[in-house]
């Protein structure tokens, strides 16, 4: 239990440094994020082999309090729905909504005129998100306005740790779902980005917990929820593509068939307006310039071409690894599903806040799993089943 205790106050203390360490504090960010992403590879690896637990946790007093973290977040949610001080970026959610309603292409009009330093007329003037974003906010948005925007990322954050619980609980026991809830609502970053910023970033993490959580189950609803994603932001859902794929070779003509489904959004976007869909969704993040949230930013040039380097090495290796894999359990598809983001982030121009909330949920998961698991003794000498 105190081992338990120590490793998530840990990662409490370092995602709270995240958090704090934000603009002209890059260097420092990236250095906690390395020290998270160091930790994360082991344990990965030691999902691999870790066994049940022998043990179950104390399943009431985690559901208390798993109960009472939700109270206290839909309660800090209620209290900002009354007075809402939101950023742009549910702004420009609800003008593209707005638009798309009266029939507009949210892609053409001047919704988002994205950082001051690509000022190139009125190429990047448009929606920077899939349009699926757009709908998602749609039923609470157009009626409420910035409310509508607290109140759906109330139930998205509420549908987040419901699905945390489960992927945990699918290679353990309803203790371990509940540790890995518990270890995600604990986290101050979430609820300050979701209802006080209103961000956006948990419409395209969702569709990917559902992948995960039928990766082997139903691989065309995992292609399918994969391609929702994509269709709410390119990012994470393309980060994540090979770590859903389903460990079943004639099974992955499903899971591919599934993300044809999910992209329909997208290609009626690109048949509506290819190439203001082109340079706002892709051309934009290309030429996005760095800011201070990043370590890149100080660094030499030459620097980020090795980062990014660095980053396609891992996401091939993790890509290669998952495609030869024939088990896979869930908590090593989440710890490489955060490996493949924390290491996007750390070769990327912006590392800002509402970012973390695509691999947040994941290390829950495999934090959980560890903590609840048991690892095989190793066979001692002189032992029978060493003897050849």
């Amino acid at each position: 239990m105190r081992l338990s205790l120590l490793a998530i106050a840990l990662f409490w203390v370092a995602v709270l440094l995240i958090e704090l360490l934000d603009w002209n504090l890059g260097v420092y960010k990236a250095l906690v994020m390395v020290s998270v992403l160091g930790a994360l590879l082991p344990l990965t690896r030691l999902a691999w082999r870790a066994q049940p637990a022998v043990e179950p946790r104390p399943e009431k007093c985690l559901a208390i309090a798993v109960g009472l973290l939700v109270a206290a977040q839909a309660a800090y949610a209620a209290g900002l729905v009354w007075h809402p001080r939101l950023t742009d970026i549910p702004a420009t959610i609800l003008a593209a909504g707005d638009a798309l309603l009266k029939g507009a292409n949210p892609y053409v009009l001047p919704i988002d005129e994205g950082p001051s330093e690509m000022d190139m007329g009125e190429i990047f003037y448009g929606f920077k998100y899939s349009p699926l974003t757009i709908v998602a906010y749609l039923p609470l948005g157009a009626p409420l306005g910035p409310r509508g925007i607290v109140l759906t990322n109330l139930l998205l954050q509420l549908a987040t740790a419901w699905l945390v619980f489960q992927l945990a609980r699918a290679q353990g026991t309803r203790g371990t779902g509940l540790l890995a809830a518990l270890i995600y609502l604990t986290l101050p970053i979430l609820p300050f980005e979701a209802f006080h910023r209103g961000v956006a970033d948990l419409v395209a993490t969702l569709p990917l917990l559902v992948a995960l959580l039928h990766a082997d189950r139903k691989p065309w609803l995992a292609g399918l929820c994969v391609g929702l994603s994509l269709s709410a932001k390119l990012l994470p859902g393309g980060l994540l593509l090979p770590c859903c794929l389903p460990t079943e070779s004639r099974e992955r003509l499903r899971y591919g068939a599934g993300i044809a489904v999910g992209l329909v959004p997208t290609l009626l976007a690109v048949l509506w307006s290819p190439v203001e869909v082109w340079n706002n969704l892709i051309l934009f993040n290309l030429l996005r310039p760095m800011d201070s949230t990043s370590w890149l930013l100080e660094a030499p040039p030459a620097t980020a071409w090795i980062a990014r380097g660095a980053f396609v090495v891992v996401f091939l290796a993790a890509s290669a690894l998952m495609w030869r894999a024939r088990a896979m359990t869930i908590p090593v598809r989440c710890g490489f599903g955060a490996v493949a983001i924390l290491a996007a982030l750390l070769s990327g121009p912006v590392v800002h806040n509402n970012y973390q909330l695509w691999w947040l949920p994941l290390f829950a998961v495999v934090l959980a799993a560890i903590l609840d698991r048991r690892l095989p003794e190793p066979a001692r000498y002189g032992d029978q089943r060493t003897m050849r």
